[in-house]
This record gives structure tokens, sequence and C-alpha cells, in this order.
């Protein structure tokens, strides 16, 4: 594929991303910057940098005294980077070794990030690149019991980092960011659970269109 074609599907999946998000993101943006600016008596640059950050989405990754929510601005950056990361898994000889890598990476960007409020949001790129990096490989052999004993592992062994800080060490959960980083290894456990809980359910005949609903919103 030319890089004139890859630049092509870029530009149309941001701006299918900017069709769904932007018409329920906006009003409720503006309408949080009427109303909280002139609450916290922001004047000057500091409400100039909150209104553009809160409307741009970019106010927690630039420092803006106040914005909306810090996860807004996770979702702009997970966005912009999902076409790079998806590009790099498929074209890498071996997927799983880029995906290996680019976790490092996002890891080691953490690392200049530690003590500070950002590593909050920093923290979940490793989440995301898991994610993306999963969802592009396709194991050659699937070993469905092998995967529940890895996921199963990966869970309490997340949860047993999480009861660390909590119990012994809770000046690490927000400094190092162990409030968060467990859950790279803990989600995958999470996700294919409910996974077979849900179908567990279906096959029982317990499931319900609550629960459809549930989960497709």
């Amino acid at each position: 594929m030319t890089k004139q074609k890859l630049s092509k599907r870029a530009a149309a999946y941001l701006k299918r991303r900017m069709v769904r998000l932007l018409p329920a993101f906006l009003p409720v943006a503006a309408v949080w910057c009427l109303t909280m600016i002139p609450a916290l008596q922001l004047t000057g640059w500091d409400a100039l940098h909150t209104a553009v950050g809160t409307l741009t989405m970019t106010g927690y990754l630039t420092g803006a005294p106040y914005t909306l929510n810090w996860y807004i601005s996770l979702l702009l950056l997970t966005i912009l980077l999902a076409p790079l990361v998806h590009l790099a898994v498929k074209r890498a000889k071996h997927p799983y070794l880029c995906c290996a890598a680019l976790l490092i990476a996002c890891g080691l960007c953490g690392i200049l990030f530690i003590g500070r409020d950002r590593l909050m949001l920093i923290s979940r790129l490793p989440i995301f690149v898991l994610g993306m990096g999963l969802a592009g490989t396709a194991p050659r052999q699937r070993r469905p019991k092998t995967a529940a004993l890895l996921c199963a592992a990966g869970f309490l062994m997340g949860a047993a980092l999480l009861w660390l800080g909590f119990a012994r060490r809770p000046e690490w959960l927000i400094r190092y960011g162990l409030y968060w980083y467990p859950a790279l290894l803990m989600i995958p456990g999470l996700c294919t659970g409910l996974c077979w809980l849900m179908d567990k359910l279906s096959g029982a005949g317990l499931r319900c269109r609550a629960l459809d609903a549930l989960g497709k919103a």
C-alpha cells in the first residue's frame, strides 16, 4: 500500500472519529466553559488556556489550570496514535515483538513523568498499545486453556501489585503510577472473564435485552 493510500485511510479514520465524537463533546465542553470559568473566577491567560484546552481536548496535556476531564486528552491522544500503532503492528515481520517494543517504549515514556500529574494519562498508553497489538495479531495455534491461565495469572499479579501499593507502599500509588500500571496485567483477564461469563449466561438462557444493550453501549 502506497504512502498516499495510507494517508487517505488515516485521514478517513480521523474524520470518522471526529464526526462521531465532536457533536456530543463540544456542546458539553462549551457549557462547562461558560459556567465553570466564571465560577472559578479565571481571567486573562488562565481563562483562555482553560477554554482552548477544554474545547480542543488538549487541556490536561498542556497543563491548563482547569479542564473538563483528564480522560478527554487521553482520548484525543489514543485517536491520533491508533493509525500509527496499527500500521506498525501490521507491517512488522514479528507483530508480537513489535507490540512488545511499543509496550517498552510506553513504559520508558512513563519514566519521564514520574511524580507528575500527567503520569495518570501516560500510564494508560501501555493498555491502549496492548489492545491494539492483540487486535492486530493472530496466533497460529489457539490454546484457550493456556490463554485462560495466563489471563488469570496476570489478573492475580496485577491485584497483588495493587494490594502492595495500598498496604505497603501508598507513596508509590501516584508517584510511580501503581494505581494504574497493574491494570495492564488485570484487564486481559477481566475482559476475557466477562466474555466467558456472558457466554455462560447466554447458554443458560439468562441473557436478556438489558445485558445486550449494556454490552453494545
